[in-house]
């Protein structure tokens, strides 16, 4: 018993012995020149963890969400978001249709017809980046014409409005493909104006503009995947 214990405790020397010998060969000695192996304990420099999870260059992202308060079973907004490399997003919304309705009154029918023309943009930067979170300061402005075309002449009604807004949000990234966001938007600026033609010549009309600085936000959740 007593040389098997002699035998494993110069096993055990020998292991311990080489590790330090491992260990002490690259270190460098008095007069030698400095080792090219850095410390153990000094971290090797490495890229921001933060800029792997996002897209790189110029990327699309498709989504939906939902503008709350709803039902959280049924999304009811959806969008498309064009990313720079600089992180730069620009979400942008297009209307543009046209509408007829004709109503039967037996030996005479009437029609009108409506024309929606809408143009709008989000634009997000990210102010702050931390590892997998954006935090974004967002614009936004828009223009809209809906133009109501009865039967007869000289009877069109036209309405026309312009806003501009502002918002904040935080955008978390899965991945390169999937982020999650949430923003809060408000209005800064808004005009209105209906004007509607008369029979007898000259239009009449009515026009509103609103300013300013509310913080009283519209809260919007989404999903986007980005290719």
């Amino acid at each position: 018993m007593k040389r098997l214990s002699g035998l494993t405790f110069i096993i055990t020397a020998l292991v311990i012995g080489s590790h330090w010998g491992i260990a002490l060969s690259q270190v460098p000695g008095e007069g030698e020149g400095e080792s090219t192996t850095p410390p153990a304990n000094d971290p090797m420099p490495s890229s921001d963890p933060g800029d792997d999870h996002r897209p790189e260059g110029y990327s699309t992202g498709i989504g939906f969400g939902w503008r709350l308060p709803t039902d959280l079973q049924t999304p009811n907004i959806t969008s498309a978001r064009f990313r720079l490399g600089s992180g730069l997003t620009f979400e942008p919304s297009l209307v543009l249709s046209h509408a007829s309705s004709t109503q039967d009154m037996g030996m005479m029918n009437t029609s009108t017809g409506t024309t929606d023309i809408e143009v709008a943009t989000s634009v997000r930067y990210p102010l702050q980046s931390r590892d997998r979170v954006d935090f974004d300061v967002i614009g936004s402005v828009g223009f809209g014409m809906i133009t109501t075309n009865p039967d007869g002449a000289d009877n069109n009604s036209t309405t026309t409005a312009f806003g501009l807004g502002y918002g904040l949000g935080v955008d978390f990234w899965v991945s390169h493909h999937w982020l999650l966001s949430m923003t809060a938007t408000n209005p800064l600026f808004t005009y209105t104006k209906t004007s509607m033609q008369q029979m007898a010549g000259g239009d009449t009309g009515q026009s509103t503009n609103a300013f300013g600085l509310v913080w009283d936000p519209t809260i919007t959740g989404m999903v986007h995947v980005f290719f």
